[in-house]
């Protein structure tokens, strides 16, 4: 089974929240990324000099050459408390995924900057400094300036705030200093506070919901699909490090629920400072990933149509995949593919069919209370549906 970390989210517009929404979310700080320069230099077999990669691949810190200590402090959750994809105040809007700064053409670059896939639309899949893919901060401002506010669609913090859904995060094997050279993360879907003692939560918008105090003792429901049988520990850990509190881990998978769909990111990097403030484990970093374009499309187009927000008899609005002109927003996530779905698809001559992003996160310790399931409902498009598919 692949490792998978989870991440909740209930719209599409938590991938492009805006700044002022989540005011105090950053993501990593640059002093933290490593020069990651590939090939490295040294000599080659035959003794040769091999001349570095000029280019400064943004990457975190690798793994440190020391543990400070090896006592284990017991295992910890943390609950997000918010979330956002794209560029913000100048700081890092992701990682290298892919390992070349494509374009870059100086003498000795890795891959001689060539293209790891091939792009549907030439130069699409060039990076910024250091090789930083995320394409899809790009195309989501594009789809703002076709008038479609995603912000307005946003109900990830929101759910989050109300007490109504999101994510634990499982911290163990951790000794709980600045450096440690394993440690293992995972993560369970929660469907909200059903239990509001933990931090004498008020009650929220949601029936039979409470809203998280933020005191360390909210009682965070948890689903079980992806538990170990009789236990509230994920299934799959991924096995990763802390260099100066930075934790760092990769995994396979990280699944992003968005009501009645899901975005899968690929592959994904995952680094951000893990510390305790005022008694409490936070940890803010970034999350960065390849988004398959059927998958991004079935989440686009599964929240309400934003040009036309009157109700429907049962309350809702019309899937925005209804609108007649949806295959527009088709067409400009098709052309804006710039990586491969997989790190293991990287440099073998295929197509780029996948979007590079990066999620910007916080989240803050928390509890886990009782075992709770809840439908997350139906988009309202057929999955299969030819809009949701890029031509050949």
């Amino acid at each position: 089974m692949k490792r998978r970390f989870v991440v909740v989210l209930a719209a599409m517009s938590a991938i492009v929240a805006a700044c002022q929404v989540l005011a105090g979310i950053g993501y990593v700080d640059k002093d933290t990324l490593a020069t990651n320069p590939q090939p490295e230099g040294g000599t080659s077999p035959d003794g040769a000099p091999v001349i570095p990669d000029p280019c400064n691949h943004v990457r975190p810190e690798p793994e440190p050459e020391t543990d400070d200590g090896r006592e284990e402090i017991a295992p910890f959750y943390l609950a997000l408390r918010a979330a956002y994809v794209g560029p913000r105040d100048g700081g890092v809007a992701g990682f290298d995924l892919d390992g070349v700064c494509t374009c870059d053409k100086r003498p000795n670059t890795h891959a001689d900057g060539g293209s790891t896939c091939t792009p549907k639309k030439p130069n699409a899949d060039c990076d910024p400094a250091g090789g930083v893919d995320n394409q899809g901060s790009a195309l989501f401002q594009q789809l703002e300036v076709a008038k479609v506010n995603i912000d307005e669609e946003s109900d990830v913090n929101t759910s989050i705030a109300d007490g109504k859904g999101g994510l634990l995060i499982y911290i163990s094997g951790y000794n709980g200093k600045d450096n440690d050279k394993e440690v293992f993360a995972g993560a369970m879907r929660s469907y909200g506070i059903v239990d509001g003692s933990g931090c004498g939560t008020d009650v929220g918008n949601t029936p039979g919901k409470y809203r998280p105090g933020w005191c360390g003792s909210d009682l965070w429901t948890y689903s079980n699909d992806l538990v170990k049988s009789g236990t509230k520990v994920p299934t799959t850990q991924a096995k990763g490090y802390v260099r100066n509190k930075m934790l760092v881990f990769e995994n396979d998978i990280a699944t992003l629920f968005f009501g009645g769909s899901t975005v899968d990111f690929v592959s994904p990097i995952t680094a951000g400072k893990l510390e305790k403030i005022d008694g409490k484990w936070t940890f803010k970093g970034t999350m960065s990933g390849r988004i398959g374009t059927t998958s991004l499309l079935r989440a686009v187009g599964s929240f309400g149509d934003p040009f036309d927000k009157s109700p429907l008899p049962d309350g809702g609005r019309r899937p925005f995949c209804n609108w007649p002109g949806f295959d527009a927003i088709r067409a400009s996530v098709c052309d804006a593919v710039d990586i491969s779905s997989s790190k293991s698809y990287d440099l073998t001559g295929g197509p780029c069919d996948a979007i590079s992003s990066a999620v910007a996160f916080e989240a803050e310790e928390a509890q886990v209370g009782e075992e709770h399931h809840e439908d997350d409902g139906t988009s309202g498009c057929d999955p299969n549906a030819a809009v949701f598919k890029c031509d050949p």
